[in-house]
């Protein structure tokens, strides 16, 4: 299969990379992701490491994205990444918190596709100001 069908838009294909990839998943993963993350949000200084961690590793595939495929010379790519990675914390973050006991690395997957599906809406999504309410 090429990397990125030329028919894709280059997030769907890291979408399918990321999903696929839950194959190495053991039965004990989805616990230590979840108290993984569980500390992470109380212990600061090694959520800054997870970030500087993704940062590294999103330009590493930058890198290798750009040496592989034809992509612009531009913001795009990047944002592509950082969007990834944002739907990435935001399905680990709601899966953490509501995850039964034991947790489903499923459950993660499913979380994970429904925010990156979530990705092309997000960037149209209208600002529509609220109705004031008592008349101020």
């Amino acid at each position: 299969m090429p990397i990125c069908p030329r028919s894709w838009p280059c997030w769907r294909t890291r979408r399918r990379s990321s999903i696929r990839r839950r194959s190495w998943w053991d039965k004990t993963w989805a616990s230590r992701a979840r108290s993984s993350y569980r500390l992470l949000q109380v212990t600061p200084s090694m959520d800054a490491h997870g970030l500087h961690f993704c940062e590294d590793t999103l330009r590493s595939v930058l890198d290798v994205l750009h040496r592989r495929l034809d992509l612009p010379d531009d913001a795009r790519p990047r944002l592509a990444g950082d969007m990834l990675v944002a739907a990435w914390r935001h399905a680990l973050g709601g899966w953490a918190a509501e995850a039964a006991d034991p947790p489903s690395a499923a459950g993660l997957a499913a979380r994970v596709r429904d925010a990156m599906a979530a990705l092309p809406g997000s960037l149209t999504l209208p600002a529509t100001p609220r109705a004031e309410a008592g008349g101020r």
